[in-house]
């Protein structure tokens, strides 16, 4: 903590923009003025000199006059060694869920074109589409004989029976058929619009890609000049409000700026309205891509997916040209004990590469219109720290036998955050992992020759970016810069967006957690922190205030009756900004007492003799798997309750 203070100190000094000089000047001139209040004293700025996310414009003006400099109006970005020895005992090179798989199996059916062949003599097979009737449910066509059949549908189901009746056999295969819009569509008259093409890896940081792909990211950084973005901040928990922020552009989570004197800023989509109504008509990516003449493509490898889990709404009709779901369903809610018997890790078949090569089909399919095709795969590495080791080949074979198609494309890997749980997260990397994502990004090879892209992505990775400005980036390709032929790098505000594209030139102004409107909790900027010894008193104080809170939002939320209510076993750790006499704010991680025995881990403040929340969230530190099914939202702060849990079982029992 020591060498962050003092590359904090450091950084005031060197190679510092104009914005910076006046901080530092600020900073020393008013120290002694600065060291004698406390942030209690700071007024808060007036809300009418405020405005929330109009544009992807830092803070205004008027509020940078209102609120005090301090060392949040600088960000030093971390540098973590990928390999760093904490990190070690955590990391299996030889992680591999096939090893012991049977490399002999070969599925009785194959799909192509329409076409199922059948891979075995003496076998007798039937085939069936299966299409979307909902988000959670599929509609069954007829079983056909497959030699009669045609399959004009993207996901079809086969079943097969030796004709001596010793056996059966079901799998479930994807294809592309393109299909052909009716409606009005922007049509690219210049051939101006490039594809794009985005791999998602849930749980996924910038370091544990490097630990973790080798192989796929030498090649994408050396032969595909990807650039890679080290910076990258979350802007919210889990999947969700990171997807959100990707796809719709909102937020689902509100930003307390308390600690900055400065007013919070509320989510723009309530629970009910991002969960329990249909997302359909709302600022979808997706619909930005079709109305402009793209195909589109999106697969998850689980049913429930980033829009629905745990039952939430999603969309009501198709949202994309080509949606995987079906396929999903097929493997959970409709799983059959032949079809789960041939589909398995034991038999060396994973979904991944399924997608990879729906995707690849995707990929060569409607000739030169221009496709989104976007691919989110949760299975891998959600719940390991090496789940995605074994399957770097995969990933580079991909990006190797498509990559001519793929040099005249957008092509993007990302995570959404790091590894969220586990023993991993209690290591200092391990904790800044949680909230920086990877990303990395590769240009058509044409504009890597002709304009300056390049020099600008690389100049942007130096500063802090959020995945707002991943979404900004995506806008930009399709609506900017299309029409000065991908030339403009001046900065450009888009209206209704918090992020700033990265392939434009950004402000000067410094770009922090404070100015970005990241939660304080997800920070990733290095602020200089001080240990605090757990046998002082406001370790105990700060950590039974954060038991207390969580036990008042699920009675807020009226879950107190199904969840039980924690208690307060012992402060794990407690560190506080500095200087501790005037932020007053601590980063503070808990353990409480069974039959939750969870790990919580917040940001609070202390006010007046009591303390209040510094940020809106509290983030979970263990593994708490099913703890909190009873509930549909904050899982992760709830322990059903025993008889809960008991319903819970009856009602997955039924479903299934």
């Amino acid at each position: 903590m020591r060498a962050v203070q003092e590359k904090w100190t450091r950084n005031i000094f060197e190679g510092m923009t104009t914005g910076r000089m006046f901080v530092c000047a600020c900073l020393g001139v008013g120290t002694f003025m600065w060291l004698s209040r406390t942030l209690d004293s700071v007024t808060a700025a007036n809300s009418s000199n405020y405005y929330i996310g109009e544009t992807s414009t830092p803070a205004s003006t008027e509020e940078n006059k209102t609120a005090r400099r301090s060392s949040f109006d600088i960000c030093i970005l971390p540098e973590f060694d990928p390999w760093d020895a904490q990190i070690i005992p955590y990391v299996n090179l030889d992680y591999n869920p096939l090893k012991k798989c049977n490399r002999s199996y070969k599925p009785m059916t194959t799909l192509k074109n329409g076409i199922v062949t059948i891979n075995e003599k003496n076998a007798s097979c039937q085939g069936r589409c299966l299409t979307r009737l909902g988000e959670t449910k599929n509609r069954h066509g007829k079983w056909i004989n497959v030699d009669d059949a045609d399959f004009r549908c993207d996901i079809v189901e086969t079943t097969c029976s030796r004709k001596n009746g010793n056996s059966s056999y079901r799998m479930v295969h994807a294809q592309i058929i393109e299909v052909n819009d009716t409606k009005t569509k922007k049509i690219d008259e210049d051939g101006n619009l490039h594809s794009v093409y985005v791999i998602l890896l849930d749980s996924t940081a910038h370091t544990q890609g490097i630990r973790n792909l080798p192989q796929t990211m030498h090649f994408f950084e050396n032969s595909m000049q990807a650039v890679t973005f080290p910076h990258i901040n979350k802007v919210g928990l889990n999947s969700r409000p990171n997807g959100v922020a990707l796809w719709f552009g909102k937020r689902l989570e509100a930003v307390n700026r308390k600690l900055f004197g400065l007013p919070d800023i509320p989510p723009d989509w309530t629970y009910e309205h991002y969960c329990k109504s249909f997302l359909d008509n709302d600022t979808f990516l997706f619909n930005e891509f079709s109305d402009r003449g793209y195909k589109t493509l999106l697969a998850e490898d689980w049913m429930k997916g980033t829009l629905n889990w745990p039952n939430c709404w999603g969309f009501n009709k198709q949202p994309t040209d080509h949606y995987m779901r079906p396929f999903q369903i097929a493997l959970e809610k409709d799983l059959t004990e032949d079809l789960k018997k041939t589909y398995s890790s034991a038999n060396c078949i994973e979904q991944h590469k399924d997608i990879l090569i729906w995707l690849q089909d995707f990929v060569n399919s409607y000739g030169d219109t221009p496709k989104l095709g976007w691919i989110w795969l949760s299975l891998l590495g959600h719940d390991h720290e090496s789940g995605t080791i074994h399957a770097d080949p995969d990933f580079f074979r991909f990006l190797l036998h498509n990559k001519k198609k793929l040099d005249d494309s957008f092509v993007i890997i990302l995570g959404d955050h790091g590894l969220r749980g586990g023993r991993v997260t209690k290591t200092d990397l391990g904790s800044l992992e949680v909230n920086n994502p990877m990303f990395s990004i590769s240009i058509p090879k044409k504009l890597r020759e002709t304009t300056d892209i390049l020099e600008v992505l690389r100049e942007n990775t130096a500063r802090l970016q959020t995945t707002f400005d991943i979404r900004a980036t995506l806008l930009d390709i399709l609506k900017y810069q299309p029409a000065v032929n991908y030339t403009d790098r001046n900065y450009m505000a888009i209206k209704g967006e918090y992020g700033s594209s990265l392939m434009r030139k950004q402000p000067a102004e410094e770009r922090t957690c404070k100015t970005l409107y990241v939660p304080l909790s997800y920070c990733t900027c290095q602020y200089p922190l001080e240990e605090v010894k757990r046998t002082k008193q406001v370790a105990t104080d700060a950590g039974k205030y954060l038991v207390k809170y969580i036990n008042e939002f699920l009675e807020e939320k009226n879950m107190s009756r199904i969840c039980e209510k924690l208690v307060y076993r012992h402060t794990i750790s407690i560190s506080a900004y500095v200087p501790e006499e005037v932020t007053k704010t601590y980063q503070v991680s808990v353990k409480v007492m069974p039959p939750c025995d969870g790990e919580f881990k917040a940001v609070v403040r202390q006010t007046n003799g009591s303390y209040e929340m510094a940020t809106g969230s509290v983030d979970r530190i263990d593994r708490y798997g099913s703890k909190g099914d009873c509930v549909e939202s904050s899982k992760h702060l709830c322990h059903c309750k025993v008889e809960q849990k008991k319903k819970t079982v009856k009602r997955t029992i039924k479903k299934s």
